[in-house]
């Protein structure tokens, strides 16, 4: 069956052919030297829903010369936080008629860099980058195609544009939370470990929370331990965390990089023996749909994962229509959320 054309609505409609484009193009919206009557836009409209239209974006693309399309480079959407950062970018995108192309990689190098050239393939005119690995080489081929990008959660030096949360406000007041009010001596940072390269996958992300946590701890003359964890790995990487939890009389703090590590390690710990708030203290990062539901549910950092996913698409917008700064760094503010898995030391 042929695709409806602007020529067959025109038909329908009774008007013209200049008429309907103008219509369907919006034209009549920004050009104040065009002139459609209500009803008659509302009659194109209607005939244009009823024979099935839609806009060839396509032939758009050719006409402007500029995709409308932006792409979107991710892990994967199997944790809350990608999914609802991804979700509010893309409604944001669409507010100003544009498309967004998500990319998954896995965080798997080779993926990584199919993904930035099936991109490239479609012609994306910028990128939406989420990701925890491949920063230097993503962020190289990017710039060298010149393709506008936003960072996302990842502040790197080598990435110009990026947008995420006030992590040091965020692990500080976790600290405070648990050493002031609650009165804990023995704190534990636990991180992911992604891939075997291990030191090399550690994100800034990642360094900024442990600097946050060692800086505000050293400050009350308290030294935290770093773990590192992998969820794939949970209970077995979770038995050298029993026995630091064990060989302390009073319960000791788990600060965790996110809400996945919290839930991963919860979950381990309770398959060798141990409980929160009772045996330990546990907090997650970012408030995600992971953590939500846990019982007893857990202390965290909200994350206003919302008005990150929607400034990232309005500076990537900026960059592409060419209103964007040269270098511009955006913090969302971030809560501290009491919850049951913290008791008193």
């Amino acid at each position: 069956m042929a695709a409806v054309t602007m020529k067959d609505i025109a038909k329908r409609a009774g008007v013209s052919y200049t008429t309907v484009s103008n219509v369907l193009t919006e034209r009549w919206r920004t050009d104040a030297r065009i002139k459609v009557r209500p009803d008659t836009v509302e009659k194109v409209l209607k005939c244009a829903r009823g024979m099935g239209w839609v806009p060839n974006n396509l032939a758009r693309n050719l006409v402007a010369r500029r995709s409308r399309i932006f792409g979107a480079l991710i892990g994967d959407l199997d944790y809350g936080f990608a999914t609802e950062l991804v979700r509010a970018a893309q409604w944001r995108l669409e507010e100003s008629h544009y498309h967004l192309l998500p990319a998954f990689t896995r965080f798997e190098p080779e993926r990584i860099v199919k993904a930035v050239d099936d991109l490239v393939s479609f012609q994306v005119s910028g990128v939406l980058c989420l990701l925890f690995v491949g920063v230097e080489a993503v962020e190289k081929e990017l710039a060298r195609r010149k393709l506008p990008r936003v960072w996302v959660d990842h502040y790197d030096a080598r990435a110009l544009h990026c947008v995420g949360s006030d992590d040091a406000s965020g692990m500080g007041a976790l600290v405070a939370h648990l050493v002031d009010a609650r009165g804990y001596r023995r704190l534990a940072y636990v991180e992911p470990l992604l891939g075997r390269e291990g030191e090399s996958f550690r994100t800034r992300t990642q360094g900024l929370r442990w600097r946050t946590v060692e800086h505000e701890a050293g400050a009350r003359g308290l030294a935290p331990d770093l773990f590192r964890f992998t969820p794939a790995l949970a209970e077995l990487e979770a038995a050298p965390i029993a026995r630091w939890i064990r060989a302390s009389r009073a319960p000791s703090a788990l600060i965790c990089f996110n809400d996945d590590v919290a839930a991963s390690l919860a979950l381990a710990l309770h398959r060798l023996g141990l409980a929160y708030p009772g045996d330990y203290a546990l907090t997650g990062y970012s408030d995600g749909p992971e953590i939500r539901y846990l019982a007893p549910s857990v202390t965290t950092v909200r994350q206003d994962v919302v008005a990150m996913g929607r400034q990232a698409a309005e500076l990537l917008v900026d960059l592409v229509e060419g209103r964007g700064p040269l270098r511009k760094e955006i913090l969302t503010p971030v809560d501290l959320v009491v919850r049951e898995s913290v008791g008193k030391a």
